[in-house]
């Protein structure tokens, strides 16, 4: 948290009830997750006096995806309505038994991201790679901004029908286009 400012005390409707409640700005330091930029400021509070508890909290959430000039924005607001605290909560609340036809599914492909803003901007580096199966394919994507120059790398990784090959496609994309090779290398199943 960088800052917190009480901002004034306002009259909300809470299912026909009126309810007083302390508004509060909390202003949070920009932070980098994941090679993206993240911004989530400011949010807004209200305050039940009397309970202590959240009634409202409203705020902008802002992030930049890395190696590409895309900022995201999403306006959030989230209503609290009839919080207990302090209750016991039956256990088999927690228990989970999956539906007879239920299957079991393993998940996608791997997406990560990468980025260093330190000294000059021109020594800036973004990166983001994910890969993920295509068909019979696997295939690997990059996205890198370095010096300002954005590059995109694919790489499509394919084995022959009989096993005995492997085909390997790789595109680099640039400002000015793009340039593809394709090698085939034996492998060893």
């Amino acid at each position: 948290m960088a800052d917190a400012e009480s901002l004034r005390e306002e009259v909300i409707e809470d299912e026909g009830e009126a309810v007083t409640c302390h508004v509060l700005s909390v202003k949070y330091e920009l932070k980098r997750e994941a090679g993206m930029l993240m911004s989530a400021s400011p949010v807004i509070f209200w305050i039940d006096p009397q309970t202590h508890l959240l009634r409202m909290v409203k705020g902008d959430a802002t992030f930049r995806v890395p190696a590409r000039d895309e900022t995201h924005t999403s306006r959030h607001t989230v209503s609290f309505r009839h919080e207990v605290v302090n209750q016991s909560i039956p256990l088999e609340t927690f228990e989970f038994s999956p539906p007879v036809d239920a299957i079991a599914a393993h998940g996608g492909g791997t997406i990560q991201g990468h980025a260093r803003f330190a000294g000059d901007r021109k020594n800036w580096i973004e990166s983001s790679s994910s890969s993920d199966w295509a068909d019979d394919a696997y295939v690997e994507r990059s996205n890198l901004r370095i010096r300002g120059v954005g590059l995109t790398f694919e790489r499509r990784i394919v084995f022959s029908e009989d096993q005995k090959e492997i085909r390997i496609t790789e595109r680099i994309s640039g400002p000015k286009g793009n340039v593809e090779h394709d090698f085939v290398i034996a492998a060893s199943t």
